[in-house]
């Protein structure tokens, strides 16, 4: 799980938009 978790922060890191951006709540980091 936290394998997979890394793999889209990376791929997403390349596209300049992290997954885990959208994956945290907006309190936690407002869009």
């Amino acid at each position: 799980m936290a394998i997979k978790m890394l793999l889209e922060i990376a791929d997403m890191d390349r596209d300049g938009i992290p997954e885990i951006a959208i994956n945290i709540p907006m309190k936690t980091r407002p869009k």
